[in-house]
């Protein structure tokens, strides 16, 4: 199919069979026929995740979740453009990488905000699952890109189960955000559950790594 051939070996399973269908469509039929380079769309990729951070802290949580996730779909759509047009840089991959924790860290800590405005009795524990979970997200990523310095690009076998990927927690949270409406928990639950895999991917990349480096020696 043409959507999985702009796709990339580390999609996650929510890109794959979700995201990459409306970002390749998106690419192929409107953004490649325009001027727009990959770093151009990059940046404006950017502007509109970032609509979500005032969304979720206005406490319009159905919006805060609608834009956080098609901003997700529309994340793929850089990188397929650069591909389209073998126009593909390492600098064009560190901005888009870079701009994406910067989405993570502001739609995470704007859904905590307001969580924790709304329900002062939820506040220690909205506060403790959104302050986690943006150290997750961190540091998968973090420790993903050394790991591959290691493994020569080899990442390690983990459940799809708990998958950590930044599309499964976008989805994930997304989701829980348009549920706030019917158990104020739901969105805490599900920031709670993204830091523990994420946490859990990291801490077994670092034994991993470890056995790694022991084989070399």
């Amino acid at each position: 199919m043409a959507y999985l051939k702009l796709g990339k070996p580390s999609d996650g399973p929510v890109s794959r069979h979700l995201n990459r269908r409306v970002s390749s469509l998106v690419t192929t039929r409107l953004i490649v026929k325009t001027s727009l380079t990959p770093n151009q769309l990059t940046a404006l990729i950017f502007l509109f995740s970032m609509l979500a951070f005032p969304a979720y802290l206005s406490g319009l949580y159905w919006l805060g979740a609608l834009i956080a996730q098609l901003g997700s779909m529309l994340d793929g759509c850089d990188g397929e453009l650069a591909r389209l047009k073998n126009m593909s840089t390492p600098q064009g991959a560190f901005y888009d990488s870079v701009l994406d924790r910067y989405v993570d860290i502001a739609i995470t800590a704007a859904l905590t905000a307001r969580r924790a405005l709304d329900y002062s009795q939820l506040a220690l524990a909205a506060w403790s699952a959104g302050l986690a979970a943006i150290a997750g997200a961190l540091m998968t990523s973090y420790s993903w890109h050394l790991l591959k310095d290691i493994t020569g690009g080899l990442d390690v076998k983990w459940p799809s189960l708990l998958a950590d990927s930044r599309d499964v927690r976008t989805l994930l949270v997304s989701l829980a955000s348009t549920l706030v409406y019917f158990e104020p928990l739901i969105p805490i639950a599900a920031l709670a559950w993204t830091a523990i895999t994420a946490h859990a991917k990291t801490i077994y990349r670092l034994l991993s790594a470890q056995r790694a480096q022991d084989v070399r020696q």
